[in-house]
């Protein structure tokens, strides 16, 4: 999406994105102004709209707002969490990489919604299409769980021409009948550790049901079909089932 950008005061720099840089291998002290320029571009988004920045003052400021949309969710991590990763990015000013390390670092502590829907929000204000999206169904499984699977999508000749992507809402054959009719059932999907899965290979996804009332029988283990229409597009096989805190038993 292409957005317009206002007119800015002569005599106004803009770092630019595409500008070229050279990095080289004497240590962090020369990776510096890279760093710093990288920041300056998801700062400027973090005050909602795209940002000339004339001075070191403002620069800074905007450094320190990047910072603050992060400290809340840090604190929803326990305290002894490994937040290294986190620290050092904030600390050279990267704070595309410092959400992507309290993201890493959130995920296996089965953080609360509260905590991903901070990061969704702080990686739309830097403009992070992608990543948004990404966190916000890491927020929907906090919220609701999800069923890990490992699915294998049928041939160009038997299903599918091209590739799904996360987000797919997929249709799923589970079992479930009603009045003795076979019946399907809707849980969009996001795919592990890769961008895509084509037709005849096969991925982890992990599944989002949109009624999990109608999953409570699927275990693990059980054999899946997913569906376009009465077409059989993918086989999957269920490999663990992730409960929301709210089912998780109490300790």
């Amino acid at each position: 999406m292409t957005e317009s950008i206002g007119r800015e005061p002569q005599g106004t720099k803009r770092l630019s994105a595409v500008e070229p840089f050279v990095i080289s291998e004497k240590g962090a002290a020369a990776r510096q102004p890279f760093r710093q320029r990288r920041a300056l571009l998801a700062c400027s988004r973090i005050v909602g709209q795209h940002h000339a920045v004339s001075s070191r003052a403002e620069l800074e400021t905007l450094w320190a707002s990047g910072r603050v949309l992060f400290a809340d969710a840090r604190r929803l991590l326990p305290a002894d969490a490994d937040v290294a990763d986190y620290e050092e990015s904030v600390a050279h000013n990267e704070l595309e990489l410092a959400l992507d390390a309290l993201a890493d670092v959130g995920e296996p502590l089965r953080s609360p919604p509260a905590f991903w829907s901070l990061l969704e929000r702080a990686a739309a204000a830097m403009s992070l299409h992608a990543g948004a999206q990404r966190l916000r169904w890491r927020r929907v499984e906090a919220e609701r769980g999800y069923l890990r699977a490992s699915l294998s999508l049928a041939s160009p000749a038997e299903g599918r021409k091209t590739p799904i992507l996360s987000a797919y809402r997929a249709c799923w054959d589970i079992g479930a009948t009603y009045e003795g009719a076979r019946t399907f059932n809707d849980a969009p999907i996001t795919i592990e550790d890769a961008p895509s899965i084509a037709p005849g290979a096969t991925g982890t996804v992990r599944l989002h049901p949109l009624a999990p009332e109608f999953w409570t029988h699927v275990r693990v283990g059980q054999a899946i079909t997913m569906h376009e229409g009465s077409r059989v597009v993918g086989h999957g096989v269920v490999l663990e089932i992730i409960r929301s805190a709210s089912e998780e038993p109490a300790a």
